[in-house]
């Protein structure tokens, strides 16, 4: 997988804000996006696996499963079956 570094300043207090250790920050950050691009509908689960860096999709469904994120188990978008 290619990859993109993006860079972001957060405020100092942000790790004692989140409860996240500074060293987790990274992880943190990746299952945080991941999980809300899953949740908004804007990415599959297979894409949210990859953003967050998890093994596999099983891993993936553990992850949102821990953030309270619904699972969309719609096979096919709602478009196809109204074009039948």
């Amino acid at each position: 997988m290619e990859t993109i570094q993006a860079t972001i300043k957060l405020p100092k207090n942000f790790s004692l804000a989140t409860k996240v250790k500074e060293e987790e920050l990274s992880k943190f950050l990746r299952h945080t996006i991941a999980s809300e691009l899953y949740r908004e509908g804007r990415v599959s689960l297979g894409s949210a696996a990859e953003i967050a860096g998890a093994r596999n999709k099983w891993e993936m469904l553990t992850i949102l499963k821990e953030r309270k994120v619904p699972i969309d188990y719609i096979l096919f978008p709602y478009n196809f079956y109204h074009n039948i």
